[in-house]
């Protein structure tokens, strides 16, 4: 209908009744139900699959530092979207959930924002990628003690996470954890299209430049296993491009300044910039 990305869709999270997410969410409160919910997932037309595995911030009533499955329940539901070809990302805060989805078989652990070294150093183990999110808390912090339409809840959460989210992300950079980029867009504060900021958060907390952008391009294309069509510039590949005035491997800013978006060898947009008034102060 328009030229635009590609999108591969998870629809419907899987969460427990009370859980994280529940109001967008596919209920499961044991094994069982988790694999009939990953089935409806795939029967609905999902592309990928994301469970949540620990509370968060935006439901009111959800403990950050609760584990909303134990690792058994989670290989259920993994075990059934792996064999259905789908990728399975997790939405995980702290350690204990992470480690159990990691040890589950999940692909890609999301936010992060209290894992410690164990957590971390299981991530690296297991080959489970990263998606830290960074900018969900960095956008979100300016925001934290001004805005009035931040419910009580969210704000008492969000000084947990906003500078634990920061502080615990070199933890995954130094146990060598394979990183990949998201910006967990539609929570407070976090519009669409400010990839190219998460890009420069990651830079900023301890990758280097070209890490940086392999999280947004490569690596990301490995987590949905579509390296063989997207993900680098190669004979064979579908040339998605983009092109942007000033050398990104020397200043990650230059991806907010776009000259022009190839997709699959045709140019669908042209010179504009990337929200440069955002803050990343």
């Amino acid at each position: 209908m328009i030229a635009g990305p590609r999108v591969l869709a998870a629809g419907l999270v899987v969460t427990t009744s009370n859980g994280h997410g529940n109001r967008i969410g596919a209920h499961a409160d044991d094994a069982a139900a988790m694999r009939a919910a990953v089935e409806g997932r795939i029967a609905a037309g999902a592309d990928a699959i994301k469970i949540v595995a620990t509370g968060g911030v935006h439901t009111p009533g959800s403990d950050l530092l609760a584990a909303q499955y134990t690792e058994d329940e989670l290989s259920a539901g993994i075990h059934v979207a792996h064999a259905a070809g789908r990728t399975v990302g997790s939405h995980a805060s702290n350690p204990v959930g992470i480690t159990n989805a990691v040890r589950a078989g999940v692909d890609s652990i999301e936010h992060g924002v209290l894992l410690d070294d164990a957590s971390a150093a299981a991530m690296a183990e297991h080959g489970t990628t990263f998606v830290p999110t960074l900018a969900a808390t960095h956008l979100f912090g300016p925001h934290a003690d001004t805005d009035p339409s931040i419910p009580d809840y969210v704000r008492e959460k969000a000084a947990i996470t906003v500078p634990a989210h920061r502080e615990n992300f070199p933890r995954a950079v130094r146990a060598g954890v394979r990183m990949a980029t998201g910006t967990d867009a539609g929570s407070s504060f976090v519009a669409h299209g400010v990839v190219s900021h998460e890009v420069e958060l990651l830079g900023r907390y301890g990758l280097s430049a070209l890490e940086a952008i392999a999280a947004a391009t490569l690596n990301s294309a490995r987590l949905l296993r579509l390296d063989a069509e997207i993900g680098t510039i190669a004979t064979g590949r579908r040339a998605d491009l983009l092109v942007v005035e000033g050398d990104p491997l020397l200043d990650l800013q230059a991806l907010r300044h776009v000259r022009h978006v190839v997709r699959g060898g045709r140019f669908v947009g042209g010179r504009h910039l990337v929200r440069p008034d955002w803050p990343l102060a």
